[in-house]
């Protein structure tokens, strides 16, 4: 099944970014390193939650996240100094339901990088940087959030 059929002589002189932005999907045991990469360029990414490894765990860190900002979400952590940072990196590191993270996000500071990013720059997560549930969410509703 394809959305798009591109006619070229040689495929890898075409540039898909012509036809729009182009963007990363998280959806298992990928590198974390590739996770931050997206992050730190803006890259549109979706990160599927409800999968093993690098993506489900930063789906669940990203939940956590939210959890704690209460109604005000990712903005309310927006002033988290750095003893903040750690207390909350050490609580979400603790949780019983990601307790596979010692695999995945190898050490705390790999923690404490995801709240780095989410206090520094809030707005880029839910509008750019995506997390998605494929159980309950349905794929349309996640492109929403990225348009």
């Amino acid at each position: 099944c394809g959305t798009h059929f591109i006619f070229a002589q040689d495929f890898a002189e075409f540039d898909p970014s012509y036809l729009a932005p182009t963007g990363f999907m998280l959806n298992g045991g990928e590198d974390e390193e590739e996770l931050f990469k997206a992050i730190q360029l803006a890259k549109p990414t979706i990160t599927l939650s409800h999968t093993y490894g690098v993506a489900g765990t930063f789906g669940r860190i990203m939940q956590m996240l939210e959890e704690e900002g209460g109604s005000q979400g990712l903005i309310a952590l927006q002033g988290l100094d750095a003893a903040g940072k750690a207390a909350l990196a050490w609580k979400v590191f603790d949780k019983k339901d990601i307790s596979h993270t010692y695999r995945y996000f190898k050490s705390l500071s790999e923690v404490v990088r995801v709240i780095e990013a989410v206090v520094h720059r809030p707005n880029l997560f839910g509008s750019t940087v995506v997390t998605s549930n494929p159980m309950v969410d349905e794929a349309e509703e996640t492109l929403n959030k990225l348009a």
